[in-house]
């Protein structure tokens, strides 16, 4: 373009010329540019008509190209044709402006950028050589046990966890310890030299009281404390495997004792308080014979004084017989362990 032309084109700022067929349109005729160069007058070089008719030509030659060059179609497409070029340099006959033809519109409403379905040819031949060189993915191991876990070099497992208000905490316990926490279900393995604990202290509170359903392990009534198994002053932990629920009262009962030593003292609760039970009736029983024998005292018409050797002689048998339980009581072992 020479200098009066540039002249020309400012002084009618609605026009352009286009770059392929050399004729002088009004600005709707061209695409308008985007990125850095856009702006009012912003325009493509190529105008509409001339777009229209190189599309055709241009889907032609890529359908008739192998796949591998159909990615570079997209750019020679927005390049002019030389012929058309040539002879608007040597000033030959502008072609006629025609309307956008149905290439066109299609053409306009295509995305701008593109997947590139096929590539390069060299990524086409070495896509199956990298499917076969990928390894088939590994199944998800279980996490690993205490035979996993080695002291570091002072002698120490790292431990680490949250607290209830999700702060997190880290200390060095002894391996013993460590395994202990591993094996009954507190923690987990992390690495060779670390493990985790799994519950805060509210988290834990809350797995063993949903676990045992809010019911206590010796009674059976409601619970909402938490004992262990093996007490913490006999060596045992917090952990799902050593504890379970109990009621507040069993709880203070249990004290520091074992599981087993305090079963045990139940049942000898139990067989006391059954033999009182049995003593209760047995002079509940003895009671009902006396009224009844005063009874027929009275009704006979006797006098005071035989009513009242009536009651001596019942209450000396009464005696009589608390003595001769209490010695058979003192026969007795009062533990297995005396047998």
């Amino acid at each position: 373009m020479n200098r009066d032309d540039a002249e020309w084109q400012e002084e009618q700022p609605n026009q352009k010329r286009c770059s392929v067929c050399g004729a002088m349109k009004p600005l709707g005729d061209f695409l308008r540019r985007t990125g850095r160069r856009s702006g009012r007058h912003g325009r493509r070089g190529t105008c509409r008509s001339c777009r229209g008719t190189a599309a055709p030509s241009i889907q032609s030659a890529s359908a008739a190209r192998p796949p591998m060059e159909a990615g570079r179609t997209s750019v020679m497409a927005s390049a002019p044709e030389p012929g058309l070029q040539a002879g608007a340099a040597i000033g030959g006959p502008s072609l006629p402006a025609e309307a956008p033809s149905a290439p066109a519109a299609a053409a306009k409403k295509r995305p701008r950028k593109r997947r590139r379905s096929g590539g390069a040819p060299k990524r086409q031949g070495a896509a199956p050589s990298e499917a076969l060189a990928q390894t088939p993915k590994r199944e998800k191991q279980q996490p690993p046990d205490v035979s996993y876990l080695k002291p570091t070099s002072l002698g120490f497992i790292r431990m680490r966890g949250k607290t209830d208000n999700g702060r997190r905490w880290y200390q060095e316990v002894e391996p013993e310890l460590a395994y202990i926490l591993v094996r009954e279900g507190a923690a987990v393995v992390v690495n060779r030299h670390t493990i985790r604990r799994l519950y805060s202290n509210k988290e834990f509170r809350q797995l063993i009281l949903t676990r045992d359903n809010y019911t206590c392990r010796f009674c059976g009534n409601y619970g909402d404390t938490i004992d262990h198994e093996l007490p913490r002053a006999k060596g045992g932990h917090t952990t799902p495997a050593n504890c379970y629920c109990a009621c507040y009262e069993c709880n203070q009962r249990k004290a520091n004792r074992d599981v087993d030593e305090f079963i045990h003292a139940l049942t000898e609760e139990m067989l006391v308080l059954q033999k009182q039970e049995l003593e209760h009736v047995q002079e509940h029983g003895q009671v009902q014979k006396y009224v009844q024998e005063h009874k027929q005292v009275l009704e006979h018409g006797k006098e005071h004084k035989q009513v009242l050797e009536h009651g001596k002689e019942h209450k000396q048998e009464l005696e009589l017989q608390r003595e001769q339980e209490q010695e058979q009581e003192r026969d007795q072992p009062q533990h297995p362990q005396d047998l």
